[in-house]
């Protein structure tokens, strides 16, 4: 694993990300709309190429609202913050191969997940990035311990 990499953003911008994510899939799920969880899974996975720095909505909140109302600045990890897009990416994809198998109850399950991890992330409690610094620290729990000790070839 990589160490950390701080990366200033704007503290508005970070949070309108985490937000309007978290809004996406809430929506996706009430709505029953699979368009919704299509673009939130693009949304995390050229969040996660791109990097946090130019993700596309931390560039949205840049060119619009933080011209008109700067927000102070947040130091963020950036190899944490993208290991985290990558996996709701993946999470995201999970549930798009439930809908093309058509299986819907499993897909909107996920989607349902994916809903809560991502509000959790809204509010502060970030589940994937708090692994990844497990993973990338000496006091990791029983499951992020797990992990560390597996052998990368």
């Amino acid at each position: 694993m990589s160490k950390m990499k701080p990366v200033s953003l704007p503290g508005g911008a970070f949070a309108f990300c985490r937000t309007t994510i978290a809004i996406l899939f809430w929506a996706s799920l009430i709505l029953q709309n699979e368009a919704l969880t299509w673009i939130g899974f693009l949304i995390l996975l050229s969040s996660g190429i791109l990097t946090v720095k130019y993700a596309p909505l931390i560039n949205l909140w840049l060119f619009t609202v933080e011209k008109i109302k700067p927000t102070a600045p947040e130091v963020v990890d950036a190899n944490g913050i993208r290991f985290s897009h990558f996996v709701g990416a993946f999470v995201s994809a999970l549930a798009l191969v439930f809908f093309a198998l058509e299986w819907s109850i499993a897909a909107w399950a996920t989607v349902c997940v994916l809903a809560i991890l991502q509000t959790s992330a809204a509010f502060g409690f970030c589940s994937a990035l708090k692994l990844y610094q497990c993973m990338n620290s000496g006091t990791c729990c029983r499951v992020g311990k797990a992990v560390r000790k597996i052998k990368h070839v």
